[in-house]
């Protein structure tokens, strides 16, 4: 059974939320969004290593692991890049350091036969820590500098959810339909409790404010009291809801995975518009420097849309599935699609392909 495949019968199977897309989505082995530094980006292939790419071209510099060695069993969460060291969630129940520069490894943990079991989410890294979730249901920090573990901490559930870290607290989601609330220094629980929703969370939690903000498998989105975990407000959509979602400060963007895009008050969670891009969404969206929205979904179609109306400003025709998250530099959306291919388009001013490679035979498309 291809990783997707099994992935996702072993959501079913722990998930009791009614309903899925209308659609099934692909095999593969991963979707990993793409991390983008100044004149580099990388990306996590399907090929099972990260690829270093020329921002302005595409072509490759560097590869972990290098050619003629095994790749990685799989790479689902987004890199994380942060002074000089790419940190990467392996689906081998791994993190491994990487010299940005070279790609070469700094430290794994663990050292050798992994105790951890496969790691769907990203990584979030601040104070010195690089934190993550796992599928045996444990929240872990390590040191950044030696990838030794400085705490653990375990849910009720599959942890799938890359964690939010913002003013010393990580918010992270699990499958057990619980949010939890941990100390980034010794990750002890901050709230009285966990929230608990009527579905599994996979979405990485929004900070906005003084607000959580997640969508879960019960088809409702949330917004909770960031201190106390307290449920603000919440809004009900027609499916579930798999991705991230993003604020503008004054709205909140969230897509179901049967394709419905919703824009939502901060303050109330009131609809404001809503836009069908007729395909299941799991990819993350992301706002350009002139507030507009990039999003796309299995259609294979990249949609940039009005944040003030949900008006559609341009379409590019990808032609490929795109359950990665999408990353961006302001200007630039950056794309990991399904077919093993990584795109660079510029969206805002003039509309136009910066460059396309394959990242299976390195060659550009």
């Amino acid at each position: 059974m291809r990783p997707f495949a099994f992935l996702l019968v072993a959501l079913l199977v722990l998930v009791t939320a009614a309903g899925c897309t209308s659609r099934s989505f692909a095999g593969s082995s991963g979707w990993s969004g793409i991390a983008v530094g100044s004149d580099v980006v990388y990306v996590g292939a399907r090929t099972g290593r990260v690829l270093a790419l020329d921002a302005r071209t595409g072509s490759q510099r560097a590869a972990f692991p290098p050619e003629g060695q095994d790749p990685l069993k799989g790479l689902y969460g987004t890199p994380a890049l942060v002074d000089g060291v790419l940190y990467v969630p392996g689906y081998d129940g791994r993190v491994y350091a990487l010299n940005a520069a070279d790609l070469s490894l700094r430290w794994q943990y663990p050292i050798d036969i992994s105790t951890v079991k496969s790691i769907v989410g990203g990584v979030a890294v601040a104070d010195n820590l690089v934190v993550f979730g796992s599928s045996d249901g444990y929240v872990r920090a390590l040191n950044t500098s030696s990838g030794l573990r400085e705490w653990e901490f375990k849910t009720d559930g599959v942890v799938w959810s890359t964690p939010t870290i913002s003013g010393g607290v990580v918010y992270v989601g699990s499958l057990g339909k619980k949010l939890y609330a941990l100390s980034l220094a010794n990750g002890v629980p901050l709230w009285a409790q966990p929230f608990e929703a009527g579905g599994a969370i996979i979405s990485s939690p929004l900070v906005a404010g003084s607000r959580v903000i997640f969508g879960s498998f019960d088809r409702q989105v949330y917004a909770l009291d960031a201190g106390t975990g307290r449920q603000v407000w919440s809004f009900r959509g027609g499916s579930w809801f798999w991705h991230s979602p993003v604020t503008d400060a004054q709205r909140v963007f969230v897509a179901t995975t049967k394709g419905v895009l919703h824009a939502l008050t901060l303050s109330s969670g009131q609809e404001i518009w809503q836009f069908n891009l007729q395909a299941p969404v799991i990819s993350s969206p992301v706002l350009m420097e002139d507030r507009r929205l990039a999003v796309t979904s299995d259609g294979g179609i990249v949609y940039l849309i009005s944040t003030e109306n949900g008006g559609q400003v341009s379409t590019y025709n990808i032609g490929a599935q795109v359950q990665a998250p999408l990353t961006t530099d302001g200007q630039t959306v950056y794309i990991n699609a399904m077919n093993e291919r990584a795109w660079a388009i510029r969206l805002v001013g003039r509309q136009e392909k910066l460059w396309c490679i394959n990242t299976k035979d390195k060659q550009i498309c």
